[in-house]
C-alpha cells in the first residue's frame, strides 16, 4: 500500500482541500477533512506523465486528486498492473535519449520504406481495381479545361486528320482492347511537340508532333506508345500516388467529393507528361510488342525518339540565352528518362 499527500477538487470547482490518497492493490481510500471516498482502484484513471508536473487522479464521480509524488504512483501502477501503468513506459523513454533517436530512425526508415514502396504499390493496386468508369468520369471535363487554357485549335486539314484517324483505328485493332473508348484528338500548343493520353483513353496530339514526324509510321509508333499508358494505368497511378492520402481517406470513408483534387492535378500532370522511369520502361514494352505484331518496324520509334532528343538538346541551348517567358520550346521528352536507353531497347526489339 501507499499513502499519497495532495490537493482535491470538487468537480466543476477550483477550490482546493488537503487530502491523503492511500491505494493498496485493489482499493483506494481518499480521506479529505472528515470526509472519506472508498472504492476500487480501477476506478481511477491517472494521467500521463509528463516530466515532473503534478499527476491528476480523477475519480468516478469527477473529482480529482493532485500530487507531486510522481514516482510513488509509477511503481504502484507498475505492481498492480493498471491500466493506465503502460504511460510509464513512454515516460521512460521519453526520458532516455538513446531511445528517442532509436526510435526517431525507425520511425524515418518506416515511413520511407512506406513512401518508397509503400505508396507506389498501393497507387498500383487502387488504379487496377478501380472500374473503367471511373476513368471516364476522371477523363470527362479535362480535354474541356485543356482547351480552354492550354491547346489551341489544329490547323492540320481533313485529309491529314482523316488519314491519321483511319491508321489509328487499325492500330486499335490490332491491339484487342475493347474496354476503353479510345479516341484522337488534334491540337496545337504553340510550336511545342507532344501527345498524352488521358486515363479516359482520350488520346491529344499536338501539330507541331505531327509536322515533326516523316511517316505515318513514326505517328503510329507514338500513338502505340500513349495507348499503352492508357491500358497500363499508369497516369491514373502517377496521379494516385501524388494524391495517395487523399485517396486513402476517400476509400476509408467513402468521400466522393475527394475525388475532385485529382481531377485538378489531372490537365498539369498530362501536360508535364511525368511518368516514373518504371511505367515508361512498361509502356515501351508494350508499345514495341503490339508494334511487331502489327507489322510496324519498332525502327520508327527510336527515329522519333532521335528527333525529340534533337529538339530537347535544341531547347536547352536556347534556354540559356531566352528568359523562361519567351522560351516556347518544349517537347516529348521534357520529362522523359534515358531517352538514349529507350533508342537501344527500340533497335533491340526490332531485330527479333
Amino acid at each position: 500500500m501507499i499513502e499519497l499527500t495532495g490537493f482535491w477538487f470538487p468537480e466543476h470547482s477550483s477550490a482546493q482541500a488537503t487530502a491523503v490518497l492511500e491505494l493498496d492493490q485493489q482499493t483506494y481510500r481518499l480521506q479529505v477533512d472528515v470526509q472519506v471516498l472508498q472504492g476500487q482502484q480501477d476506478r481511477l484513471s491517472f494521467s500521463h506523465r509528463i516530466g515532473n508536473i503534478p499527476r491528476r487522479i480523477t475519480f468516478a464521480d469527477g473529482s480529482v486528486f493532485v500530487c507531486e509524488d510522481n514516482d510513488a504512483i509509477d511503481r504502484w501502477l507498475l505492481q498492480t498492473k493498471h491500466s493506465d501503468g503502460r504511460h510509464h513506459l513512454l515516460h521512460r523513454l521519453e526520458s532516455q535519449w538513446r531511445w528517442v533517436i532509436l526510435s526517431v530512425i525507425v520511425v524515418i526508415m518506416v515511413s520511407g520504406g512506406f513512401i518508397w514502396k509503400g505508396i507506389p504499390w498501393i497507387s498500383t493496386e487502387i488504379a487496377r481495381s478501380m472500374p473503367v468508369g471511373v476513368y471516364q468520369k476522371l477523363g470527362s471535363g479535362t480535354l474541356a479545361g485543356l482547351d480552354k487554357w492550354i491547346l489551341g485549335d489544329s490547323v492540320q486539314s481533313d485529309e491529314v486528320r482523316a488519314r491519321i484517324n483511319q491508321r489509328f483505328e487499325r492500330i486499335l485493332e490490332s491491339i484487342d482492347q475493347d474496354e476503353y473508348r479510345f479516341q484522337l484528338h488534334f491540337r496545337s500548343m504553340k510550336n511545342l511537340a507532344n501527345a498524352f493520353a488521358l486515363p479516359s483513353g482520350d488520346i491529344v496530339v499536338t501539330d507541331a508532333l505531327l509536322e515533326l514526324a516523316e511517316n505515318d509510321e513514326e505517328i503510329d509508333s507514338v500513338l502505340m506508345h500513349e495507348i499503352a499508358h492508357v491500358v497500363l494505368r499508369h497516369s491514373l497511378q502517377q496521379i494516385i500516388h501524388s494524391s495517395a492520402l487523399t485517396v486513402i481517406i476517400t476509400l476509408l470513408l467513402g468521400d466522393a467529393t475527394a475525388l475532385s483534387n485529382i481531377v485538378i492535378a489531372l490537365p498539369a500532370f498530362l501536360l508535364k507528361s511525368s511518368y516514373s522511369r518504371q511505367h515508361e520502361t512498361e509502356a515501351d514494352d508494350y508499345a514495341l510488342e503490339k508494334m511487331v505484331q502489327a507489322g510496324i518496324d519498332p525502327v520508327h520509334f527510336a527515329n522519333m525518339m532521335r528527333k525529340f532528343m534533337a529538339l530537347e538538346t535544341a531547347g536547352s541551348a536556347i534556354a540559356k540565352s531566352t528568359p523562361p517567358k519567351e522560351n516556347k520550346i518544349n517537347n516529348y521528352l521534357s520529362s522523359h528518362p534515358a531517352t538514349e536507353e529507350r533508342i537501344r531497347h527500340a533497335l533491340e526489339y526490332g531485330k527479333y
